[in-house]
């Protein structure tokens, strides 16, 4: 059987079983997103979940156009605009996680994983916790992830931006949607455009409650309840938060000042969600927040 008649084929089954709507994981790193993907992905047949990818393969590639699919997740710097990219309506998720165990997490990826581009710098110049969030080049790499993801990379490829960066030649197009461009906002501007998009999201969940918070996606689906959540892609670093000086605490709050409002303002959604499905059987987990910083410029 030919190429073309595979690709029709798919074509058919897709179009018989699709939703009305489009669900997309707006998935920012170091979230615990990976187990929470694995587990909404297992509700949705191979052919209706788009695969991870790098951004610009769903626009690159013709087998892999978003249209074709109902569940779209990752770290995408277009999710923001989806709505405008599909012709369906979308419904939104995001998951948040305590900044400092994020912030902690992302030491612990960089220093264990040789692949991260930053895996290099920390082991020849700050591979502690101590030296990492303090240094110069580090500290401002991994401050406010979740604010700035919100803020600023998901929606950084607009419909314009991908038009234009198609117009150019293939290698070209793929170097323009592989990063964020750097920007030079205001912590403020960052923050507001941040709480503005968390409260779009349909569900805002927190990585330290995931089975109520996957059990939120359910409800919204209409799907019957997740058992037990796995964990997949655990570090095999096992420093907590707990385990850290006061001093690196107080660097990591210094650090996450957008974030830590951020995660107060999603909890309070969270809690009012379990509220409102009765699903508030599980107590969330919290970690102790610093009191509140005045606002920086952002790195």
């Amino acid at each position: 059987m030919g190429l073309g008649i595979m690709t029709w084929l798919k074509d058919q089954k897709r179009r018989i079983f699709r939703k009305s709507h489009v669900l997309y994981f707006c998935h920012i790193p170091k979230t615990c997103g990976t187990t929470f993907d694995r587990m909404i992905r297992s509700r949705f047949t191979r052919e209706l979940a788009a695969p991870i990818l790098e951004n610009h393969s769903y626009f690159t590639d013709r087998q892999y156009k978003l249209e074709h699919y109902d569940l779209i997740s990752g770290h995408l710097f277009f999710g923001y605009h989806i709505g405008e990219l599909v012709s369906r309506p979308v419904r939104s998720v995001v998951l948040l996680r305590e900044p400092r165990a994020l912030l902690l997490s992302m030491f612990k990826h960089g220093i264990q994983f040789d692949q991260d581009p930053v895996h290099q710098y920390i082991k020849a110049n700050c591979p502690t916790p101590d030296q990492f969030f303090r240094d110069p080049v580090m500290a401002p790499y991994v401050a406010n992830p979740m604010a700035r993801f919100l803020g600023i990379s998901e929606r950084a490829f607009s419909p314009d931006f991908i038009r234009k960066a198609l117009a150019q030649p293939l290698e070209k197009t793929k170097l323009l949607l592989a990063s964020v461009p750097q920007s030079d906002v205001h912590d403020s501007t960052v923050l507001d455009t941040a709480l503005r998009r968390l409260g779009e999201f349909h569900v805002v969940a927190l990585a330290e409650n995931l089975q109520s918070s996957i059990n939120l996606v359910a409800r919204m689906e209409d799907w019957p309840p997740f058992g037990q959540v796995p964990h997949y892609n655990e570090s095999s670093n096992k420093t907590k938060v707990r385990d850290l000086s006061a001093e690196t605490i107080r660097a990591i709050d210094k650090l996450t000042e957008l974030d830590r409002e951020i995660y107060r303002v999603g909890k309070d959604l969270f809690n009012q969600a379990l509220v409102r499905e009765r699903l508030d059987d599980e107590p969330t987990i919290s970690l102790p927040v610093a009191g509140t910083a005045p606002v920086r410029k952002a790195a």
